[in-house]
């Protein structure tokens, strides 16, 4: 979009009128702690797409920061599943039959459940979900380079919080990334 002084300018006034009021819409709806953080992402929205903004603005920009609420409420969701689902294993577990086993398994999860969710989400689609660097970037809406990044890292941060173990011990086919020491 090639933004005018004019267009900057409307902008402006959209944000200096509608912003409480957005802020007070997401705050109504339960958005106490991110209701700052979730208008924000609304203007950057209308912005972006600020030549397909209808006039008055304000409808349309309470409409966005619903759809941006509900998008906030999925993710904290899903990291809520995750972390149940990333739950240390305990001994009554019987897929670990040794002690160390079951110490080493406490070590990878807590560690990768302590990643950023960036990194941990490269991780578990790569090394458990299967998902080859290329599927696996195209999921998380990044580069194969990116996504091998986020793999190496998240990789090296777990083993050094797990004390040397590795998340993986295959890699999928044909996929480099995973294979091997050192992570390329």
């Amino acid at each position: 979009m090639d933004a005018t002084a004019s267009d900057e300018e409307d902008l402006r006034r959209c944000f200096e009128h509608c912003w409480s009021p957005v802020v007070r819409y997401l705050i109504r709806r339960g958005a106490h702690a991110c209701a700052e953080d979730l208008a924000a992402e609304t203007f950057a929205i209308a912005w972006s797409k600020w030549h397909d903004v209808p006039s008055p603005p304000l409808p349309w920009l309470l409409k966005t920061a619903g759809f941006c609420w509900a998008n906030e409420r999925r993710r904290v969701q899903r990291a809520g599943v995750l972390a149940r689902e990333l739950r240390p294993v305990t001994p009554q577990d019987p897929a670990f039959d040794g002690y160390a086993e079951r110490q080493e398994a406490n070590a990878v999860l807590a560690a990768v459940a302590a990643l950023g969710e960036v990194e941990r989400e490269a991780l578990i689609l790569t090394a458990w979900d299967g998902l080859s660097v290329k599927d696996a970037a195209e999921v998380m809406e990044c580069s194969v380079s990116a996504l091998k990044v986020r793999v190496h890292r998240a990789r090296k941060k777990v083993r050094r919080a797990a004390g040397g173990a590795d998340v993986v011990e295959t890699a999928p086919e044909g996929d480099p990334l995973l294979s091997g020491p050192g992570d390329r």
